[in-house]
């Protein structure tokens, strides 16, 4: 057997492997999907939520989340609203302040001690009620049976870390629709790996904690690196043997803007794959890139395969193996992207979602390895 044809088995088994974990995660997004409504047992009282928020300058987008938390149909007693600004430079803080003397339940603290996102929710969870702290970013909107679910799911499962869904919503452009499917895809593997208890991935804007399992991990203590908050908490408390659960309903999903342009998507994107520098990530960044690796090595095989090999040189075995290859490598990424597309309502057809696909496993190494040159600036700081 050619060295050829031996690279190419090489890559047909790992394609079996990848495959095999993607049809798992599949199955168990069906199963905890299927479970968001069966009717539960009440074992208590229900929970205290105490909604921390970390801002800055969110002028523009805190006041609509605020009305959206200000109309949950919870009992306005089990909940309370924590508004953390961070060194805000604009009028967020007089925004939410504004809105404390019509709605006793809500809290503005500025953060005297440190800066950036993990300062501020652990001085949110420092000043929290609840047994359970529900995290938001500021530019999010969400549904008047948020609480209400999550205070169900929380009584029963009384898991210590719950994932939430975040749905990216766009405005039609090219740019856009492409985080929309891309966000609905990483929804797709937070949510299946969850269930088949391997979560992977947690999205900041959408996740709750107890503040008990949040002390006993020591939040961040230790962790100085400026972004990566929601994998922080995913990998402390998953990894100290806590229940991490992912609630999948439709009543807790949370709705954010897709970046606008280019350039902002790009730098959110850097500051994404940033998180993955940080201490104690290396191993997971490692295996990260290369599940984004193995469609390039996939191409760059099929490219050497037209080139070099004339019939009789094993072509046929060979062209077996890759084309077998492809299929096991694309179709369970296609399948778990549509199910994550129709849980949240955004259902495409697949000719539309392969070029998507394409453009993700093109970008999406090129901008991993970049992060670790590459330091970009979110409002006004450098992650």
């Amino acid at each position: 057997m050619s060295g050829l044809a031996i690279w190419s088995f090489v890559l047909f088994a790992v394609c079996i492997a990848h495959g095999l974990v993607i049809m798992a995660w599949i199955a168990g997004f069906r199963r905890i999907a299927s479970m968001s409504d069966l009717p539960f047992a009440k074992s208590g009282a229900m929970p205290f939520i105490s909604m921390i928020i970390p801002v800055r300058n969110a002028g523009g987008t805190i006041g609509p989340l605020l009305q959206d938390l200000h109309a949950q149909r919870s009992p306005t007693v089990s909940m309370e609203v924590v508004v953390i600004d961070d060194h805000s430079e604009d009028a967020t803080h007089a925004i939410v302040s504004s809105m404390c003397t019509s709605w006793p339940y809500l809290r503005v603290l500025r953060l005297n001690n440190g800066t950036g996102k993990k300062a501020a929710i652990s001085a949110g969870v420092a000043t929290a009620q609840g047994d359970l702290v529900l995290l938001t970013d500021a530019d999010g909107r969400c549904g008047p049976d948020r609480l209400n679910r999550l205070a169900e799911h929380w009584l029963r499962t009384k898991a210590d870390l719950i994932l939430m869904p975040v749905r990216t919503l766009g405005t039609g452009t090219a740019i856009t629709w492409l985080q929309e499917i891309e966000q609905a895809a990483l929804l797709g593997v937070a949510a299946g790996s969850a269930a088949c208890n391997m979560p992977l991935l947690a999205n900041g804007a959408n996740m709750a904690v107890t503040r008990q399992a949040f002390n006993a991990v020591h939040g961040f203590a230790g962790d100085d690196w400026a972004s990566g908050d929601d994998q922080s908490l995913l990998e402390r408390i998953g990894g100290s043997g806590r229940a991490v659960s992912y609630l999948l309903h439709p009543d807790v999903v949370v709705d954010v803007e897709a970046e606008p342009d280019s350039r902002s998507f790009l730098s959110q994107r850097l500051r994404w794959a940033g998180k993955m520098r940080a201490p104690g990530r290396i191993g997971g960044s490692v295996l990260v890139l290369l599940a984004l690796l193995l469609p390039w090595a996939l191409f760059i095989t099929t490219v050497v395969a037209v080139v070099q090999l004339d019939i009789g040189e094993g072509l046929l075995r060979v062209w077996l193996l890759l084309i077998g290859a492809w299929f096991l490598w694309s179709l369970p990424l296609a399948r778990i992207l549509g199910e994550a597309q129709r849980f949240l309502g955004t259902t495409r057809r697949v000719p539309s979602t392969l070029p998507a696909m394409a453009a993700f496993f093109t970008y999406a190494p090129l901008i991993a390895i970049s992060s670790l040159f590459v330091r970009p600036r979110w409002k006004g700081r450098r992650v």
